[in-house]
């Protein structure tokens, strides 16, 4: 199921980043995007998440490379556009790509990978340092025009995949 059309309006018009490590965060601009103070308001510490991407569900750990595991997740972003999500993962040398649709399911399987040849391999500079290649890729963010720019932290560079989404 899409985004609502109220929250892909809103998310259109910004630069998505949306942390990991900030959910209340997150919380707030959505509940401000749809126009719900009760979202922002119902909040509670020690409250349970309702998703998990990267393990089959709240009582097992991820890790493995698969489509729909991996490990050392260290940023997430999104594209507005399509609700595309995009994960990066450090320790394998990728980052993996989720439809709208799988990134609203526990244990979620993407439909693309970057920077290896598939979604089982994780070497650093699979097939030698290139466009194609990443080393320990820390952030990812997604601008207005669908342009995915990515932190290749061990090869000390930035890359833009264009039409990412």
């Amino acid at each position: 199921m899409p985004f609502p059309r109220a929250l892909r309006l809103f998310l259109r018009s910004r630069f998505i980043r949306i942390p990991i490590v900030a959910p209340l965060v997150c919380t707030l601009a959505l509940a401000t995007a749809v126009g719900s103070a009760t979202a922002a308001t119902s909040w509670t510490n020690g409250q349970a998440a309702t998703l998990v991407l990267g393990a089959d569900n709240f009582t097992t750990a991820g890790g493995g490379a698969s489509a729909s595991r991996f490990g050392g997740p260290t940023d997430i972003c999104a594209d507005a556009a399509t609700g595309k999500v995009f994960v990066v993962a450090h320790n394998q040398n990728r980052l993996l790509r989720f439809s709208a649709t799988a990134a609203t399911k526990n244990g979620g399987v993407a439909e693309a990978v970057f920077g290896q040849p598939n979604f089982t391999s994780s070497k650093y500079n699979n097939g030698g340092l290139s466009a194609k290649s990443l080393s320990r890729p820390m952030t990812c963010a997604m601008d207005a025009a669908g342009r995915l720019f990515v932190t290749d932290n061990g090869n000390q560079r930035v890359l833009r995949y264009d039409n990412a989404a």
